[in-house]
């Protein structure tokens, strides 16, 4: 019986290396609703990032999305219903 489970390996270094840097100051759509999605629990989609977007969110160049940002944007408008 194997130590480690086969899901729970580390994959090979190619594969890693194929991967997209997360910046957290220039993330991509995709990328972000991935990233809320495991942090909060909540399935968030692609859809989802896009249509806070189309509603104001901050972009920066080439599409990308600075977390930190996209944070102070959804405090304010979170503040702006009360």
């Amino acid at each position: 019986m194997p130590l480690i489970a086969e899901s729970s390996r580390i994959p090979p270094p190619q594969a890693v290396a194929q991967a997209e840097p997360l910046t957290p100051t220039a993330l991509a759509p995709e990328a972000l609703a991935r990233i809320l999605t495991a942090a909060g629990g909540k399935t968030i989609t692609t859809d989802m990032v896009r249509a806070a977007i189309d509603a104001g969110a901050p972009v920066g160049v080439g599409g990308r999305i600075n977390l930190v940002e996209l944070t102070a944007w959804m405090e304010w408008e979170l503040a702006l219903k009360f």
